[in-house]
C-alpha cells in the first residue's frame, strides 16, 4: 500500500518537446509510452499532483492531460483531467478528510457511472449496512448517481479507482502505441483555453 503519482499527456506532434519539458522539471521522471498517451510517473515525494503545472502543460501542448494519484495508507485518491488548460473534471477523495469526497468539480465522466454506480457496487455497499434509514439513503444516492462534495458515499478503494480510470483511458501500456487514435470521450466537448501569461511549458516550447 504505497503511493502512486503519475500524469498522462495525449500524444501528438509535440511529444519530444513535451517529454523534454517534463524531464527538465522532474529529472527523475520515468516515462512509458502507452496507447494514445505519454505516461510520466513521479516519485511519491512529489505528492500531491502539481495542478497548475499540469494545467499549463495542457495549454502548451494543446491537448488532454490526466493526473492520477493515490496513497494506500491514507486511502486517498486524486483525479484531474484538463483539455487545453481547461479543467474538465477534478475528484479528490480522502485527501483532506478520511473517507470523504473533498473535491467534486466539473462534469462526470463515463467511467464514473460504470465504476461508482453499478448495481454490483450498490450491492456491496449495502452488504454490511444494517441501519434501514442509511440503506434508503444509499439507494437514493445510487439512483441520482451524482458525487457530492463533503459526502462519504460512495466509499471507494483508492487503488481500485485509479485502476478503473487507467482501464477506461487505456493507460496500462498493453497495446501498441497508436498516435492517430483519439482518446475515449470525456463527455465535455473540446474547449478553447482563455489567454494566459506564458508558462514554464510555453517558454520551453518556444511559444
Amino acid at each position: 500500500m504505497g503511493t502512486f503519482l503519475a500524469f498522462y499527456i495525449h500524444r501528438g506532434e509535440k511529444d519530444a518537446a513535451v517529454m523534454e519539458a517534463v524531464r527538465t522539471l522532474y529529472p527523475k521522471v520515468v516515462f512509458e509510452q502507452v496507447p494514445n498517451f505519454i505516461a510520466a510517473a513521479l516519485s511519491g515525494d512529489d505528492f500531491p499532483l502539481p495542478e497548475q503545472k499540469l494545467a499549463d502543460l495542457s495549454v502548451a501542448s494543446a491537448t488532454d492531460v490526466i493526473g492520477l494519484a493515490y496513497q494506500g495508507a491514507a486511502g486517498s485518491f486524486m483525479f484531474h483531467h484538463w483539455r487545453g488548460g481547461v479543467q474538465l473534471r477534478c475528484l479528490w477523495y480522502g485527501c483532506e478528510e478520511e473517507g470523504c469526497w473533498d473535491r467534486v468539480e466539473g462534469q462526470a465522466e463515463p467511467w464514473e457511472q460504470a465504476y461508482f454506480w453499478s448495481p454490483e457496487a450498490l450491492k456491496n455497499a449495502l452488504l454490511y449496512e444494517e441501519d434501514q434509514g442509511r440503506r434508503q439513503q444509499m439507494e437514493r444516492f445510487w439512483k441520482d448517481a451524482t458525487l457530492v462534495k463533503g459526502e462519504t458515499m460512495p466509499s471507494i478503494c483508492a487503488e481500485d479507482t485509479v485502476h478503473a480510470v487507467m482501464e477506461h483511458y487505456r493507460l496500462f501500456g498493453e497495446e501498441p502505441v497508436a498516435p492517430q487514435d483519439n482518446p475515449p470521450s470525456a463527455v465535455a466537448p473540446p474547449v478553447e483555453a482563455a489567454a494566459k501569461p506564458k508558462s514554464f511549458w510555453s517558454r520551453l516550447f518556444g511559444q
